[in-house]
């Protein structure tokens, strides 16, 4: 309760100003780059989450077509249900990223 009533404080004292990018259209400014060598779109990646196919039928293949269609790279999250060679043939082209976690115990 007292986090809630912080944050709606804090909130209060933050004003939008919506006229920002006024006027500015989908293709006025060119966001291209070069990602890990690769050209995208824009400057980022997406990226797939744990147990991704849980929430979607296609998993990280989704996020791969996903990827594929903005002209974006993608992370690839460590324990994933697609096996890299599937979301390589979803998105041949585009660069890719492994989201990979050291554990203190070697055994796993």
């Amino acid at each position: 309760e007292r986090a809630l009533r912080r944050s709606c404080e804090a909130y209060c004292d933050v004003e939008l100003r919506h006229a920002v990018l006024h006027g500015v259209g989908n293709y006025d400014i060119d966001l291209r780059t070069k990602v890990l060598g690769t050209d995208t779109k824009m400057p980022y990646f997406l990226t797939s989450c744990a147990g991704q196919r849980v929430l979607h039928g296609d998993g990280e293949i989704a996020t791969a077509n996903a990827a594929k269609n903005h002209g974006l790279g993608m992370a690839l999250f460590q324990l994933t249900a697609s096996t890299f060679l599937e979301v390589h043939e979803a998105h041949p082209e585009g660069s890719k990223a492994l989201q990979l976690y050291v554990w203190r115990d070697k055994v796993l």
